[in-house]
């Protein structure tokens, strides 16, 4: 009874791999990762299943592959998510949600013995549940949500499916988070053990009945998708629009009216000297030039003051030159030329005769 208990969790990953496996020229993107998630859960049963068939002695292996396989199988499954809720193939860097597992795991194998390591992959073990949780309702909701509002008609792209999986993985999470904070040590014997295996293997099951079951869900609502990539570009082309205007009146005002030479000059008196908002010129000034509005403005005025500076004779004060371009004081003047040129008016000025 106890072996059957130990092997159950196993049983159930092992069946929908093989599912998964034997029709895998039929599965869509998105059940690839389930099959994958399926691998992982099925070698996560498997050190379980060593572990108390040990009555909780370790073997360093198994423990370095269960390190591994308890921190990859929440990230596996948010990129389950992602791919499901998406036409699109997973950017690289989405895969690095998978690099603390593999981390822990080289560190478990390298230092077998330590109670320090086993502690941080708990800590991390519930922090990830918590974020991958929260981050797929999230992205869940917010998807069912764009398919509600896009069709009319959707018994050919029946999403109801997803609110199984919602329920599945609140449950699943709960468990684990549960599991995690317990411990393993306290589950040795056969009637501590029951429930918990119980519980995981129907929930293990239900989560990969309706992922096979669901529909391929991107090419469904490919229209959505393809909507959602028309207002992207429209979105860019009238972001570029508007950056090439404010570029061009920017230039006008700086270097036809040279309205950096105004006073204690604001971005509100920038922005309606242009005909445009704060929010888009301070967007523009930090995006596409990397400044911020005054380092702007005194970078003007400094390159002014040069042009000044080489007109002048040895009797104009450098305080009339900074006050002329627009500072109000020379200990104003003096740092931002410092800082713009790396050096002080008078050295500067000496360097260029």
């Amino acid at each position: 009874m106890m072996a059957i208990i130990i092997i159950l969790p196993i049983i159930v990953c092992l069946l929908w791999l093989a599912i998964f496996t034997w029709k895998y020229r039929h599965t869509y993107a998105a059940q690839k990762f389930l099959m994958l998630f399926a691998a992982v859960c099925t070698l996560l049963y498997l050190c379980h299943a060593i572990y108390f068939k040990n009555e909780g002695r370790p073997t360093y292996i198994m423990e370095g592959i269960y390190t591994f396989c308890t921190l990859a199988v929440y990230p596996l499954y948010y990129l389950y998510i992602q791919r499901l809720t998406s036409n699109k193939p997973l950017k690289a860097i989405c895969y690095t949600i998978l690099l603390p597992a593999a981390i822990l795991c080289m560190l478990r194998f390298a230092f077998p013995s330590s109670d320090a390591i086993v502690l941080v992959a708990k800590i991390l073990n519930v922090m990830q549940i918590i974020i991958v949780l929260t981050m797929g309702l999230k992205r869940l909701n917010k998807f069912q949500k764009q398919v509600n509002n896009f069709f009319t008609e959707t018994e050919d792209k029946d999403v109801s499916p997803i609110r199984m999986l919602l329920v599945c993985f609140v449950i699943t999470s709960f468990l684990s988070i549960t599991c995690s904070v317990i411990g393993r040590e306290m589950f040795i014997g056969e009637a501590k053990l029951a429930i918990p295996s119980a519980l995981f293997s129907v929930m293990l099951f239900i989560l990969f009945l309706e992922g096979y079951v669901l529909p391929d869900i991107p090419l469904k609502t490919k229209e959505l998708f393809s909507i959602e990539e028309s207002e992207e570009e429209e979105r860019k082309k009238e972001k570029n629009y508007i950056t090439a205007i404010i570029k061009h009146k920017l230039e006008i005002a700086i270097n036809e009216d040279k309205i950096y030479l105004q006073k204690n000059i604001k971005i509100n008196d920038l922005s309606k000297a242009i005909g445009t908002n704060r929010t888009y010129l301070s967007s523009y000034l930090n995006n596409e030039l990397g400044m911020s509005f005054s380092e702007f403005i005194n970078t003007k005025r400094i390159e002014h003051s040069k042009e000044l500076l080489l007109k002048s004779d040895d009797s104009v004060l450098l305080k009339s030159i900074g006050e002329m371009v627009g500072f109000l004081n020379e200990s104003s003047f003096y740092r931002n030329f410092k800082k713009v040129t790396g050096t002080t008016p008078e050295r500067w000025l000496k360097s260029q005769r």
